[in-house]
């Protein structure tokens, strides 16, 4: 016990004929000899040992006793009597009663049997169980335990089942709590239920939890191992899920509360605050975590209030004193420059809360915002949110970006917002025009007109063709002969990726030559044409998903994305200084990550699930996963269970 070596036991004991209790010092056991850090040695140090002996066997007369254990000398006992009043049983067996009487009035009375369909009954408690507990205060029952039984009946409390079932009622200010493991019947004060299933429809008992945690307001809060987190009230009547989206596709490893009142939540990427309503704030290296990779270990909050947690590093703790501190930045988010059709048309600086309009012709549709925190902070661990009022309704996260592209806009009126993520105070705001309302109606209508015109020829067509032709189509072999590619060709294709969806790498292979820079130099590509490519190639992977495709080319990615695959070979070389290999496998690791926490692919090897993200070979799965990762996918499997 801390700080104290003393450690007492109350006990009570029934007594019977030919019984004997005694103490003795025994020998060390071996049991004691493998227990690690204990406070003295114990070959030197005999076992105190309590000894109870009789005549006769102990099923017949078990042995029944109460311990109370103390952690000082002197402590007051809560146990004001204890007796071994008489059971009745309708079949012999081992049947123990005991009446336990505290000091604040409470009664127990417990019982206990080794044949669990014997009907027993030890003063006002019956039960047909292994084990049963009643307990009684004020003339009233609090509490009502079964434990292997099909029936237990306790003052106007009374449990029936059709089988074996452990079940538990209590009784406190707000009324009576349940649970059991099966189907029960229910009776308190002649008022009959049946308890067929204790949690709502679209509760989350059926899925497999990895923290339940209950908050300062008595909230519960559900990590499952794979899903969304899960919030519900004690009572069960309010819960829904809460699906952030930055939290969306991670494994929840933790969760504690500050003394601010906020939630810390821990996943496999990233650690985040919570203020329990829409407010989602992460962190990450520029706020001193050395890696996004949370382990499997329930934090911990000190007297301090300093927060504790186990990391694939070591161990991280945080003051959220510190935190609070720092929840209005000293900087200022600024909208530093707009780009309109690959073109910059503004270079001034929009400070938070000064929404400058901008009106542009209704040609002048495709736009490009750059904004800026002007800190020092690298733009790579920055966290943004924005919205476009007038296209969008909802926030979207932005990771590690400055800048959002929007192609092919309406005319109308539009908000640009953007601000860091869960600080209010930072948005920064530009008002755009383009064209005018009045013109876009008529678009709208003009473009209804030509698409009702146009499917109406279309149909006449097609149907006059399929009354005057037979379906039958004859190509020459000629027309699928490909020209013979010189090796100039032949090697942009190696270079690009289209002659083969993982080719080994080497080192050499991401030197470039003289050759390879005068042709980059002669390109005409320039960095605002490679934004609109990132964008586009980011729009298509997130929604077509190409890299699960094991025999993904260049060449199809760029038919995908209508981009040559000449631009598409500058881009990943030059603008963004990785080769294609790399830039498909980053999302297939990527996908690996999400899909390992889904419950829908839980009995998937971990073969078939690098199959299922796009790697065509076991070897070049971990290969790339070490590449991105920085751990095997063993390694990384490991630290999500723990």
């Amino acid at each position: 016990m801390p700080d104290s070596d003393h450690i007492t036991m109350s006990m009570w004991m029934k007594g019977e004929p030919d019984r004997k209790v005694f103490s003795a010092l025994s020998p060390m056991t071996e049991g004691l000899s493998r227990i690690k850090r204990m406070p003295y040695v114990i070959a030197d140090q005999p076992t105190l040992t309590f000894v109870a002996r009789q005549r006769g066997e102990a099923w017949n007369r078990p042995f029944v006793s109460v311990f109370e254990p103390h952690t000082a000398q002197r402590a007051p006992s809560r146990i004001k009597s204890v007796s071994f009043p008489q059971v009745s049983a309708d079949k012999v067996g081992s049947h123990a009663g005991i009446r336990v009487e505290q000091t604040d009035g409470a009664i127990d009375r417990i019982l206990s049997s080794d044949q669990a369909e014997a009907h027993c009954q030890v003063e006002t408690l019956s039960a047909c169980a292994s084990y049963a507990l009643g307990r009684e205060k004020a003339g009233e029952v609090t509490m009502a335990f079964m434990g292997g039984g099909t029936f237990l009946e306790t003052g106007d409390v009374c449990i029936q089942s059709e089988e074996s079932a452990d079940v538990l009622l209590v009784k406190d200010a707000d009324g009576w709590h349940y649970t059991a493991s099966c189907p029960c019947k229910v009776t308190i004060g002649g008022k009959s239920s049946i308890k067929a299933d204790v949690f709502p429809e679209g509760f989350i008992h059926e899925e497999k939890i990895r923290v339940i945690y209950e908050d300062s307001l008595h909230n519960l809060y559900f990590l499952p191992e794979k899903g969304t987190l899960f919030v519900s009230d004690l009572s069960m009547n309010r819960f829904n899920r809460y699906d952030h989206a930055l939290l969306r596709n991670k494994a929840l490893m933790s969760i504690v509360e500050d003394n601010e009142g906020w939630l810390w939540i821990t996943t496999n990427n990233g650690i985040y605050r919570y203020d329990k309503k829409d407010i989602v704030m992460p962190y990450n290296l520029t706020d001193g975590i050395l890696s996004p990779i949370f382990i499997n270990c329930f934090p911990v909050k000190d007297e301090q209030g300093i927060l504790w947690f186990g990391n694939s590093k070591g161990l991280v703790y945080l003051d959220p004193r510190q935190i609070k501190a720092l929840q209005k930045p000293p900087y200022t988010l600024a909208v530093s420059d707009v780009w309109v059709n690959g073109s910059v048309v503004s270079s001034e600086v929009w400070n938070a809360g000064n929404p400058k309009k901008m009106c542009l012709d209704k040609a002048q549709n495709n736009l490009t915002i750059q904004f800026s925190a002007l800190n020092y902070t690298d733009p790579s661990n920055m966290f943004y949110e924005y919205k476009l009022e007038g296209a969008e309704k909802e926030w979207k996260p932005l990771i590690g970006k400055s800048s959002v592209s929007f192609y092919d806009l309406f005319s109308g009126n539009y908000m640009f917002r953007v601000r860091s993520i869960g600080l209010p105070d930072t948005e920064a705001v530009l008002a755009l025009q383009i064209g005018s309302p009045m013109g876009a109606w008529l678009y709208a209508v003009l473009c209804l007109l030509v698409l009702s015109v146009g499917s109406g020829v279309g149909f006449y067509i097609w149907r006059r063709r399929k009354l005057r032709f037979l379906p039958v189509a004859v190509q020459s072999v000629q027309e699928h002969i490909m020209p013979a590619a010189d090796n100039r060709e032949v090697l942009q294709s190696i270079m690009d990726g289209s002659l083969g969806a993982e080719m080994p790498l080497f080192a050499d292979e991401e030197e470039e030559t003289k050759e390879e820079k005068e042709k980059y130099k002669a390109s005409k590509v320039n960095a605002e044409e490679c934004r609109r490519i990132q964008n586009t190639l980011e729009e298509t992977m997130r929604k077509a998903k190409p890299y699960r495709n094991p025999d993904l080319k260049i060449a199809d990615l760029a038919t995908m994305t209508g981009v040559t695959s000449h631009a598409l070979s500058y881009f990943f070389n030059q603008y963004l200084k990785k080769n294609y290999y790399d830039y498909i496998n980053e999302y297939r690791v990527e996908e690996f990550k999400r899909l390992i926490v889904d419950e829908q692919y839980a009995k998937y090897t971990l073969e078939a699930l690098a199959e299922v993200c796009g790697f065509s070979s076991r070897a070049s799965f971990f290969r790339y996963f070490k590449k991105v990762a920085g751990i095997t996918p063993s390694e990384y499997i490991k630290q999500l269970n723990r």
